[in-house]
Formats: structure tokens, sequence, C-alpha cells
């Protein structure tokens, strides 16, 4: 696996790191799991941990 060679595109406009263009400005982002949530549903059992209030 190469690390630093990922595109990341988002949607959060609120987001501090959101360039406005759907690219997230940070290097790299980390998925945190939503606790108690086991439905198999990726929207409900993961967040962007990275997010900061724009």
């Amino acid at each position: 696996m190469q690390i630093g060679k990922q595109t990341i595109t988002c949607s959060v406009k609120s987001c501090r790191f959101n360039d406005q263009k759907h690219y997230c400005q940070l290097a790299a982002i980390e998925v945190a799991p939503v606790q108690h949530v086991h439905n198999g549903v990726a929207e409900d059992e993961s967040l962007c941990s990275s997010y900061e209030k724009g």
C-alpha cells in the first residue's frame, strides 16, 4: 500500500478542510466507527474523524 497517493473527495461544505470544489485539503483522513451501530450500512457505521467545523 502506498501512503499519500489517494485523492480525497468530500461534499461536506461545513468542514474547514473542504475546498468547496468537493476536495479535502488534508493529506489523509481518519475514518472511525460509530459506537453501538452494527447494521451493516456504511453511512450509519462510519464517519470522518478528521472533520472540523469550518
